[in-house]
């Protein structure tokens, strides 16, 4: 993140927020709005070069103030930064307008966050590159919100560096992001902070029983590893909140084959490993007061003649055999096992799991919304309330005993694929059967999320980082005492 920020200093250029009535007033404005250059519709941008002894000016819309939500100033703060950074600037002044039915303090981190996705890119691999000059951002605040200001652009720089390292994680190609790397990385990265580090090999995971995992590891040269992070923020509680993402570093299929477009992302089938890595960094950075344990399987999915075949059957970490009707259906099998291993082993109170899984989400709920599923309404309700601060979409899917049955076996005692219809939450309630009934559990399917093709407003191409935050603010629920929203 190369943009900086101070509160309440004076330097740079003055960035003038308009809304749409200030243009229309305005008989300057109004000529850039005939020219169709600028109408003060939110998040437009303006740059004025200096020319002929007239100061330069950035012009951003602020829409109709009495309408905006807080992730109307996300948009806003990454479209300066972006607008910024097209023109070289390298200071700027930003007065923080607060309507009065918005939190400042939402509205500071949505502006930072902004400003830091502004600053992101991919493109480490490219020879040649611009690479864009710093940028220093003055927040002009009411100065008895000063403290208060500068403590919320703490908290979100830490949770934006978890966002940063879960892209960095699922964006790598998978020469490079294979399951021993993505250990070292956590390790060097957590360790610091004071979260323990456990790393199974395939011979440790042999011996707890993991065979279910092993069997989708089995066709590549690449060696599995099981990798389990806690965090204990708050040692006299006994609330433990368990987080689990996939973690198939390549998914080719198996022997039920991708196609050459469908395996060329997939890389990124990781990313649920790379979220839960993500948000535990952040809480470890905060010195949250919480207590969690976060776990990813990791391995990659490829064909062999060690690969597991479809009409294998499997024996998981809990006991349950596994029909594996589809190769390509294996993130819910390593999941079976991470799940038993981290609410069996772990003393977990709740436990969610998140995956790049089914294709069903990505047509059912397209790339806006993360579907989940979920058996635990009072769970479901605080996801809610994290998903919503985080302004990260969600959808809750309906569950029921004819899902369920569907997963049933002919040969074992569940198979893998339960057929065309409802995939998203036949592959939910999968995972859930490796879980004691009385666990609170949410699923979520992030295949839309997780990863675009093409820009979305401030969400870049590849790797989003969703949903760290939404994990970040379910876990800081955990704390008794949260300090209320300053207005």
């Amino acid at each position: 993140m190369k943009t900086k920020f101070n509160v309440n200093q004076t330097g740079g250029l003055e960035v003038s927020l308009l809304s749409t009535e200030q243009v229309q007033a305005c008989s300057e404005c109004a000529k850039l709005k005939a020219r169709g250059c600028f109408s003060g519709k939110l998040a437009e941008t303006y740059f004025i070069p200096e020319f002929s002894g007239s100061k330069q000016k950035l012009l951003a819309g602020f829409g109709e103030p009495e309408k905006l939500t807080i992730d109307d100033y996300r948009l806003l703060a990454f479209n300066i930064g972006k607008c910024a950074h097209q023109h070289k600037l390298t200071e700027i002044s930003l007065k923080l307008d607060k309507p009065k039915h918005l939190c400042l303090g939402r509205i500071t981190q949505a502006v930072a966050e902004g400003f830091w996705r502004a600053d992101h890119a991919f493109d480490e691999y490219f020879t040649d590159k611009e690479v864009d000059p710093e940028l220093t951002v003055n927040l002009q605040v009411p100065s008895d919100k000063l403290e208060r200001v500068e403590a919320n652009l703490a908290e979100m720089h830490d949770v934006m560096e978890g966002i940063e390292l879960t892209q960095e994680l699922a964006n790598q190609p998978a020469i490079v992001m294979y399951p021993e790397r993505v250990c070292e990385i956590a390790k060097e990265k957590l360790a610091p902070l004071g979260v323990k580090i456990e790393i199974f090999d395939k011979a440790a995971c042999e011996q707890l029983g993991m065979h279910a995992f092993l069997a989708v590891a089995s066709g590549s040269d690449r060696e599995p590893r099981f990798l389990v992070m806690t965090y204990e923020g708050n040692p006299a509680s006994n609330e433990r909140l368990g987080l689990v993402g996939k973690g198939i570093c390549y998914d080719a299929g198996g022997y039920s084959i991708k196609s050459t477009e469908g395996m060329s992302t997939m890389f990124d089938d990781m990313t649920g490993g790379a979220t839960v890595i993500g948000a535990i960094y952040a809480l470890a950075k905060r010195k949250a007061k919480v207590n969690v344990v976060a776990a990813t399987a990791l391995c990659e999915n490829m064909l062999s003649g060690s690969s597991y075949k479809p009409g294998d059957i499997v024996r998981s970490m809990a006991g349950k055999t596994i029909e594996i009707a589809n190769t390509d259906a294996e993130g819910r099998v390593t999941l079976a096992d991470a799940v038993y291993y981290v609410t069996s082993r772990c003393n977990v109170t709740k436990i969610v799991d998140i995956a790049t899984l089914t294709g069903a989400c990505l047509v059912a709920l397209g790339e806006e919304f993360t579907g989940v599923v979920t058996d635990s309404d009072d769970f479901y309700k605080d996801l809610e309330n994290a998903s919503s601060k985080a302004d990260e979409k969600i959808w809750r899917l309906p569950v029921s005993e004819r899902f369920k049955a569907m997963n049933k076996s002919k040969r074992a005692d569940i198979k893998n694929v339960a057929g065309r219809l409802g995939g998203t939450v036949t592959a939910g309630l999968f995972v859930r059967e490796f879980l004691a009934k009385d666990m609170p559990w949410l699923h979520l399917d992030i295949a839309g999320t997780a990863y675009l093709h093409e820009a979305s407003g401030y969400l870049p191409i590849f790797a989003t980082g969703t949903i760290v935050k939404t994990f970040y603010n379910l876990a800081k629920q955990q704390e008794a005492c949260s300090s209320a929203c300053e207005r």
